[in-house]
């Protein structure tokens, strides 16, 4: 079996999708909410629950998802469970 190892350019890789992680984390977790509590009433109730009575509303899309995306959602969960599966082996 090969021996695989990071090299700099994985660290590098590594390091900036976790500084780009953390970052969108810290704007939209902290400095947007900043900003929501100056917005008005009425437009911060309409937007507390998603848009969604139910939480199978949420979950589910209202049952009116379009084609592409619940294609691509399905096929990259196959793949991605048989990639695991089959380098397991």
């Amino acid at each position: 079996m090969d021996n695989y190892r990071f090299g700099t350019v994985d660290y590098l890789v590594l390091v900036a999708m976790t500084l780009l992680s953390t970052g969108t984390g810290i704007y939209f977790g902290a400095l947007k909410k900043k900003h929501k509590n100056k917005k008005s009433v009425s437009e911060d109730n309409r937007r507390t629950n998603f848009g969604s009575e139910k939480i199978d509303e949420y979950l589910m899309g209202s049952r009116n998802m379009k084609v592409i995306p619940v294609s691509i959602s399905l096929i990259g969960s196959f793949v991605s469970g048989n990639f695991h599966h089959w380098n397991s082996l």
